[in-house]
């Protein structure tokens, strides 16, 4: 994914987490790891993996508060070991 196209999904969910507190699932500190990231849609000189950080964990926040199975997770590290089986087995 071009680094534009990742900026305009991260600006989506971030909206989307917005609707999220809004409607009261969640409250604002649930996204505290997100925003400890310092990168958010409009960090267009931040490098395109930290935007692609902020996806993972962003995405996989909002996953855990729409989810009554899916616990939220800490920090990017655990959202990449999930989604790469690859990653289990290195060093």
């Amino acid at each position: 994914m071009k680094k534009t196209e990742l900026v305009h999904l991260h600006a989506l969910l971030v909206l989307l987490s917005e609707r999220v507190v809004d409607r009261g699932l969640v409250d604002r500190s649930y996204f505290a790891p997100y925003r400890d990231l310092g990168v958010t849609p409009v960090s267009f000189r931040a490098r395109r993996d930290r935007h692609e950080e902020a996806v993972l964990l962003l995405a996989a926040l909002l996953a855990a508060a729409v989810s009554d199975e899916y616990d939220p997770p800490p920090d990017v590290d655990s959202v990449r070991s999930e989604s790469d089986p690859s990653s289990a087995s290195s060093p």
